[in-house]
């Protein structure tokens, strides 16, 4: 997988496998996946949900990593919709989610965007309902 003759079927396959090491809580291991200067973009407000904002590299990834387990228990991640085109892999996937400072819960649909660079990922962008993550985060 390198430039825009990125193989579908393998790029799903290896995002898939980034979602299976996240679920075996292996960050080190999917990190792996990854390339050193790679950023994850979970859109919303960062003053205000603990767990979102701009992560660059191997450092930050793994912070947001420990942020989102400080900070919630997964009831739920079920990633349903694979679609690759060139060297980007769109999941369409939803989850629960129960936020350990307010003992309440969110459910919301997301949208994953990973970005490839030679065979691993350099971006992903992530996409989802942030008024219900917002009214479950605040005390």
């Amino acid at each position: 997988m390198n430039g825009p003759n990125t193989n579908g079927s393998e790029a799903i396959a290896l995002v898939q496998e980034f979602y299976a090491r996240i679920a075996g809580g292996e960050v080190p291991g999917l990190l792996e996946l990854c390339t050193p200067d790679a950023e994850f973009h979970s859109y919303g407000p960062a003053d205000l949900i603990p767990w979102v904002g701009l992560f660059r590299g191997v450092d930050q990834i793994t912070d947001f990593f420990r942020r989102t387990g400080e900070n919630l228990v997964i009831l739920s991640f079920d990633p349903r919709e694979f679609i690759a085109a060139g060297d980007e892999v769109v999941v369409i996937g939803s989850r629960e989610c129960h936020v350990k400072a307010t003992a309440r819960s969110f459910a919301t649909d997301w949208v994953h965007a990973f970005t490839f660079r030679h065979g691993r990922i350099c971006r992903l962008r992530e996409f989802h309902d942030t008024a219900a993550m917002l009214a479950a985060a605040q005390r």
